[in-house]
């Protein structure tokens, strides 16, 4: 009996031994599996407000320190028995104790992008990154790409670059099959950025992956209706004003899928479509419509731009076709019997919500399949509501056209509805597209030159049309052929399927929303790597962001200050303007003034008024360069012709460099005047009056002729240098006392104007008939 308890203790302890001491990865994945929605929310349910609730901010320092006092204030502030903690636990026991590639390369995802809700974490990163390459003898090519842009980007400022080994991984990892690394090194050779430019290679490469992206979408999706796409391909730096501010950037917003803003109905163009009743901002009896109407009238527009927004997605929201569809079809059903006494403002938006359910109707989405029939029902009621109206629903006649063209094959009933809206705005290119297909297949037709048909569809940004295009042009169709051109359309074409080319751009918008900023930037410098112009700005605005007027200067790591401006750099090589002069801002602030100087040029041949500002700037304080005077003049006055809002500044500028031009002038410390060295020699020795002629006779002129100035100082060369400091003096209190005569005189007439139109304006006195 002793033996046999004895026994038993040691089964016991064995089995509670290998019960403990056994890799973990099963309980991994079943806690993924059950948890997933609490360890990873889905930010971007329909019915989640999480990221509209968030602010944008971007931080304006960064060091090591910080982020190591973050990483440790999140594992203290963390409850040992919590879900995460305990996921993490068995994370890391699994790879440190069991060698699992699995756990190791979940741990370098958590670091490096913030999976799950942890800190990012370079160094951590790195570590098991590069440990589970090496645990998978450098096959795993997704790894091997992530190492790469580790290499090339030097961990984000915290170590030194080595772009050699950088594109060695991107080589790997391209042979092994990255659509992501595939994709960087055709952005190199496009641009000859770390090697040798070569056109040729981007090509081949660009066209494979375009090749890869067209065979992801079935037939239907690409030759009759291309379904939308949940694009993440924005700067963040749109989300916050733009790189220069309201009003001052040169490049054209990335937002295109904010959610939508309800129109304004007192505009002039409601309101003569509503033969020009105007709907009041306020309760009142008086309203030209009853309540009711307004009634009907709100809930027409709010259902059709929910329903638009569900249908296409927002940035904070998945795409719900069915969603859109329900609502829709129960607007359909309360308002359909009624549309005889709607006026045309309500007409309008409710033949809006019918074209859009036919339109959902015709793609199928949200449906088991398309259904053709009811689309065509839906499409025609939405002509009649608005027969009557001015408006031309674009997307009602291009449904109509692909019923007519694809269910019926009536060509002819389908070029005329293409043709009722070619080149109307709002077409969106499909037009153009079907218009390019018919004119290859039917040149009896002559319905135009398919080559221009299909370059007006890719403009208008219809991505088939994008696709054809280049593969049009890689054919000479119309010997057209440039290999560059060529590969820059299929780099565009490429870089709209963000989705799949860079699908971690939509979890690095929610980092960046909820605070999570090196996350975020890990991710943008993964996309900014592949060549997205939109993500190098990104990148470069989370680490630097320029100070406001009276905000600090940005302290940054030298290492990161260096990586931001070449990407600044290399968005403005993608003609990106704004970030060409952020680019010579930054290296303004590390006074390096010959290359912000380059950069400042570079942009204002480009006609950015920043720029032009910028290096009238340089030249009016004789920065990196002479002063000038005149050629600070001349950019401040360029800068003014290319953006008039800002007048002001440009006004406050000039008067600034007269006020130098004058003391310089005066105290003769310089020979610069604002007219230029040549009449400074002049007035140098002069007296007073003939100084003040001499300066109303050539303050129109920006030089003198030689043979004037050395006639002048011939005959003046005894002047002592008292009296000419003496002229100089008086001549500048004459100046003054001009100017001022003048602002007294333009404001006498500005009052006695005045005066003049309110007499203008009273009636005159009724004439007494003399009879």
């Amino acid at each position: 009996m002793l033996i046999i308890w004895l026994y038993s203790i040691f089964l016991a302890n064995l089995i509670k031994v290998l019960a403990v001491d056994v890799d973990p990865w099963n309980n991994i994945t079943n806690t993924i599996d059950l948890y997933s929605d609490t360890l990873q929310p889905d930010y971007f349910h329909v019915n989640n407000t999480v990221l509209d609730e968030c602010q944008l901010h971007i931080r304006r320092s960064y060091s090591l320190e910080r982020e190591k006092q973050e990483f440790d204030k999140f594992w203290a502030s963390l409850d040992p028995d919590s879900l995460h903690s305990s996921f993490y636990n068995d994370l890391v026991i699994s790879s440190d104790k069991y060698q699992n590639p699995n756990a190791t390369y979940m741990l370098a995802q958590i670091h490096l992008y913030g999976d799950y809700g942890f800190p990012h974490n370079k160094s951590l990163g790195f570590h098991y990154l590069d440990k589970f390459n090496n645990l998978t003898d450098y096959q795993n090519a997704t790894a091997l790409f992530d190492m790469g842009v580790l290499y090339t980007t030097g961990l984000l400022g915290t170590t030194e670059i080595d772009i050699p080994k950088g594109l060695a991984f991107f080589e790997k990892a391209a042979d092994s099959g990255d659509l992501r690394a595939k994709q960087a090194l055709a952005y190199r050779y496009l641009v000859g950025m770390n090697v040798p430019k070569d056109c040729g290679k981007a090509l081949f490469l660009y066209r494979q992956l375009a090749e890869h992206i067209f065979e992801r979408f079935t037939p239907e999706e690409w030759s009759i209706e291309f379904p939308p796409l949940e694009s993440y391909n924005i700067r963040v730096s749109d989300l916050d004003g733009g790189l220069l501010g309201e009003g001052l950037n040169r490049i054209t917003s990335s937002i295109k899928r904010s959610a939508s803003k309800r129109p304004d109905l007192f505009s002039i163009y409601y309101t003569q479509m509503n033969e020009g009743k105007v709907y009041l901002s306020f309760n009142s009896d008086e309203s030209v419509l009853g309540s009711n109407d307004d009634d009907v009238l709100d809930k027409l527009v709010d259902s059709y731009y929910t329903a638009l927004d569900l249908f296409k997605g927002t940035y904070n929201t998945r795409r719900t076709p069915e969603m859109a569809r329900l609502l829709l079809e129960s607007i359909f059903e309360e308002f359909d019997s009624s549309v005889a006494s709607m006026d045309n403002l309500q007409a309008h938006f409710y033949g809006r919500c019918v074209d859009l359910l036919g339109h959902i109707y015709l793609t199928g989405e949200g449906l088991p399949s398309s259904d053709a029939n009811t689309a065509e029902t839906y499409l025609n009621r939405s002509l009649q509501v608005v027969e009557n109206l001015s408006s031309i629903f674009t997307t009602t006649n291009k449904d109509l056209g692909l019923i007519h063209q694809y269910k019926y094959g009536n060509i002819t009933k389908a070029v005329q509805y293409y043709k009722k809206i070619f080149n109307k705005w709002g077409s969106a290119g499909g037009p153009d597209y079907q218009l390019a297909k018919l004119s290859i297949e039917h040149p009896e037709m002559k319905l135009g030159n398919p080559l221009v048909l299909m370059q007006q569809g890719h403009m208008r940004g219809y991505l088939p049309s994008t696709y054809e295009f280049a593969s049009m042009l890689e054919n000479g169709i119309n010997d057209n052929y440039n290999i560059e051109d060529t590969a820059l359309v299929y780099k565009l074409f490429v870089e709209s399927n963000d989705w799949l080319m860079a699908p971690r751009l939509r979890d690095t918008y929610a980092r960046l929303l909820l605070g999570d900023t090196e996350s975020a930037l890990w991710g943008y410098a993964v996309a900014a790597e592949q060549g997205y112009e939109s993500a190098q700005v990104s990148a470069a605005y989370i680490m630097y962001k320029q100070p406001n007027l009276y905000g600090k200067s940005t302290e940054l790591l030298a290492t990161r200050k260096r990586l931001a401006v070449t990407y600044y750099a290399r968005a403005f090589r993608q003609l990106n303007i704004d970030a060409g002069v952020i680019a010579g801002n930054l290296y303004f602030e590390m006074g390096d003034y010959p290359r912000a100087l380059t950069s400042y040029q570079s942009a204002a041949l480009k006609y950015s008024p920043m720029a032009l500002w910028n290096l009238g700037y340089m030249y009016e304080n004789a920065l990196g360069v002479e002063k000038d005077y005149h050629l600070a003049k001349r950019f401040y006055d360029e800068a003014l012709t290319f953006d008039p809002n800002i007048l002001w500044g440009v006004k406050f500028s000039l008067l600034q460099l007269q006020i130098k031009s004058w003391y310089y002038w005066l105290i003769r410390s310089e020979e610069t005047t604002i007219a230029g060295a040549q009449s400074s020699s002049i007035v140098k020795v002069l007296p007073f009056y003939k100084q003040l002629i001499n300066l109303f006779r050539y303050s129109g002129s920006d030089s003198l002729s030689k043979d004037k100035v050395d006639k002048v100082t011939s005959n003046t060369q005894q002047q002592s240098a008292e009296t000419a400091f003496l002229g100089r003096f008086s001549s500048l209190f004459i100046i003054v006392t001009v100017i001022c005569i003048q602002y007294v005189i333009r404001f006498v007439l500005a009052i006695r104007q005045g005066r003049a139109h309110v007499r203008a304006e009273q009636p005159e006195p009724a004439h007494i008939n003399e009879e």
